[in-house]
């Protein structure tokens, strides 16, 4: 059902709402980069939410696969004419930072020779998939075989980062150092990065690799090798004491994570433009980390919501347009009001909780009919307050942060309240939200029948 949605929503909903007019194509090239975020969350969903392996470095591999499609894109972009002394073209943003020799004048500068496999799309898209794979791979095997596991992982992981973050800083590396790859023109021949029509394939390109990346994830889990990996979150040492050897089946998970998070950022440097080293500092993967959190750990269509979900919001926080303070405050406390509300009529249990109705309707009410009726104060926030309908406890976080969020500087804190109120209250991410009301409505009744007996 979820992949039904998702292709629904993507491939005709989204290009139908573009060929009408009501969106442009920045917003559908940005929902494609927001894609490619689903689709590493889900990689590490896999690795995370089933088999239990804390990974802070798919942020690396996304960069990784990144990379190799910005030196691909590098070498068929910027100005003509740049010719290194073995004839080939240099790329605009490599001449940038001085590649040659100590000595060595502009006519005796060369293209670097792991450069030169990126000049052809189909081995990009090859080795955009193998390298993350291996360097999972080397990391993996050292890791699993030595039986690191938990927090210990995690900290290996987040090292590693640091250190290809700093690596790749380096101008001397030639990967154009905190610069990063860009002047990005060309993709597949003469197909221009700035065509509309090419925007909106690169979109509908990521929707089905989204797509792909998910049945193929859902049918693994599903399989007796995702039954194994739950096995190994759950217990690990029972399985191997069963004559498993669990390193096996983490290393396979592992890999393919970093082969999908590979994929990922393949895909998100054509619509973006650019790839630096900045992408893959630490905050990143912890971002990826908290996108899953958000969505549900343990749930592939969580993993897409969450990173769907808190790139909007950032997204909406951090754009630069005016809003009101008071009509984000009065859509907060309106929207809450009516949600808490209906959800105190829902408990069988009202007679307990008819004070908290009440209250919700006399604060709730008045200001959400105000709210309504001043529109164009409130319209900005519009979204936010379909949004808090459905998230209660994520909505009482933001309102008490409602001063703060009109501004994009206090942004991290929006984003930090989120994770905890998910870590403490929703166990289950946004996924998990319904079932645990329909605990709560379910317990409520429970405790009624049980006190009128």
């Amino acid at each position: 059902m979820a992949l039904l949605v998702l292709l629904f929503i993507g491939v005709i909903c989204v290009p139908g709402l573009y060929f009408f007019g009501f969106i442009s194509i920045e917003t559908v090239n940005m929902l494609g980069r927001y894609l490619t975020f689903a689709i590493v969350a889900v990689g590490l969903d896999l690795v995370w939410g089933y088999a239990g392996i804390l990974s802070l470095c798919q942020a690396f591999f996304f960069c990784l696969g990144g990379y190799a499609m910005g030196m691909y894109l590098a070498h068929h972009g910027g100005p003509e004419g740049i010719v290194d002394a073995n004839g080939w073209k240099m790329p605009a943003c490599l001449y940038v930072v001085y590649p040659g020799g100590v000595g060595q004048t502009e006519t005796e500068w060369t293209v670097p020779f792991f450069w030169k496999p990126f000049w052809s799309l189909p081995v990009t898209v090859l080795l955009a998939l193998l390298i993350p794979g291996l360097v999972a791979l080397v990391i993996g095997f050292f890791g699993f075989r030595s039986r690191v596991r938990g927090v210990y992982f995690a900290i290996l992981t987040q090292a590693i980062t640091v250190a290809a973050f700093n690596f790749f800083s380096m101008n001397n590396m030639k990967f154009c150092g905190t610069n990063g790859l860009t002047r990005f023109d060309r993709i597949a021949g003469s197909f221009q990065l700035s065509e509309p029509n090419v925007k909106l394939a690169l979109y509908i390109i990521t929707v089905l690799a989204l797509a792909a990346v998910y049945w193929g994830c859902h049918g693994l889990i599903k399989s007796r090798l995702g039954r194994v990996l739950v096995a190994i979150r759950d217990d690990e040492n029972t399985l191997r004491f069963s004559g498993y050897k669990p390193y096996v089946y983490k290393l396979f998970a592992f890999v393919l994570a970093g082969m999908i998070a590979g994929l990922a950022g393949m895909l998100y440097v054509p619509q973006m433009g650019i790839i630096t080293p900045f992408d893959m500092e630490a905050g990143k993967s912890i971002m990826i980390v908290i996108w899953v959190a958000v969505g549900g750990r343990g749930t592939l269509a969580g993993a897409v919501l969450g990173a769907l979900v808190v790139n909007l919001l950032y997204n909406y926080f951090t754009s630069q347009q005016d809003i009101s303070i008071p009509g984000t405050i009065l859509t907060f406390v309106g929207a809450i009001g009516g949600f808490v509300t209906s959800i105190m009529l829902l408990i069988p249990n009202f007679k307990k909780n008819v004070g908290w109705g009440v209250a919700s309707l006399i604060l709730g009410v008045p200001l959400l009919v105000f709210a309504i009726m001043h529109f164009n104060e409130v319209k900005k926030t519009f979204l936010l307050y379909i949004v808090f309908i459905v998230m209660m406890v994520v909505g009482f976080m933001l309102s008490a942060a409602g001063l703060l969020m009109w501004k994009a500087d206090y942004w991290p804190f929006v984003l930090g309240g989120l994770f905890i109120a998910v870590v403490l209250w929703m166990k289950g991410g946004l996924m998990g939200l319904p079932g645990q009301l329909m605990r709560l409505i379910k317990g409520s009744g429970t405790g009624t029948a049980s006190n009128e007996n």
